[in-house]
């Protein structure tokens, strides 16, 4: 039981690098195109 209570915080934690990062950098680029197409002069 120990092991499981000590491995369970790596999972948790590989889980929220593998889902968070991801997402987390496709909201900053598409952030990052919104502004500069808006910045753009058309």
């Amino acid at each position: 039981m120990p092991t499981i209570a000590r491995h369970l915080p790596f999972g948790l934690f590989r889980l929220w690098v593998n889902v968070a990062a991801p997402v987390a950098q496709i909201q900053f680029v598409r952030k990052q195109g919104s502004q500069t197409a808006s910045a753009a002069p058309e």
